[in-house]
């Protein structure tokens, strides 16, 4: 009965997204701390969901257009007051202490390419091209969770697989303090994304919420935090 059990699990959505999860969670660690497989891997990072989601499944996942705005705007909003506040309480609290992963986000930004190709390349991959396959992979996941389990349970799992995915990134060594001062706020910040899709149905209001809240992230570091460094 067990393995008949496993057998059915293994071939649903829901199995095909969490194996791809691990997959993904495990390509971005070894892509970020072993530096000559850098970039390869992290294509394979934003490569992976897109080929696994054919155009069929596009309505399910919520490719589609949302049916109110109201939720898109709500969502971006508490994303962006999640990174202000966030911003805040790191640098109030730990400031130049190594589980401030802010810190690790502006000194990863001091190190890359200055010249303009590599600049617009790495504008458009980081704070583009990644929200937007992780937007198509996690709200895979959170429509594969809903369909087995409640829309509630699944907007707040998805929101914590977001803050474990990137628990220990920008964090130079990783350690338990950082660990726990990245999941906490990084999952909060999921959440604004799944609860945005979860009102809409649409996999395009999370997008907006996202990257809403990855430029204004983008802004405080280029004009009040890269300066100081």
């Amino acid at each position: 009965m067990f393995k008949s059990f496993l057998a059915h699990w293994f071939k649903t959505d829901l199995a095909a997204a969490v194996l791809l999860f691990c997959l993904l969670t495990a390509v971005r660690f070894v892509a970020e701390h072993v530096p000559p497989l850098w970039f390869p891997l992290l294509i394979a990072y934003v490569a992976l969901p897109l080929l696994t989601v054919p155009k069929r499944n596009w309505p399910q996942i919520g490719l589609r257009p949302p049916a109110a705005w109201q939720p898109i705007l709500v969502g971006s909003a508490v994303a962006i007051l999640v990174k202000a506040i966030t911003i805040f309480a790191l640098f109030a609290w730990l400031d130049n202490h190594p589980a401030n992963w802010m810190m690790g986000v502006a000194r990863s930004l001091q190190e890359m390419p200055t010249h303009p190709p590599a600049v617009i390349v790495i504008i458009v991959f980081f704070m583009i091209g990644a929200p937007i396959v992780e937007e198509v992979f996690f709200r895979t996941l959170q429509s594969a969770w809903q369909t087995r389990y409640s829309s509630w349970s699944a907007t707040a799992t998805v929101a914590l697989l977001f803050g474990l995915s990137h628990i220990d990134q920008y964090l130079f060594p990783p350690s338990p303090l950082g660990m726990l001062a990245r999941f906490i706020p990084v999952s909060i910040y999921g959440l604004a994304h799944a609860w945005a899709y979860h009102r809409t149905g649409s996999t395009y209001a999370s997008i907006v919420s996202h990257l809403a809240g990855n430029a204004w992230e983008a802004l405080i570091l280029t004009l009040f935090i890269l300066p100081t460094l």
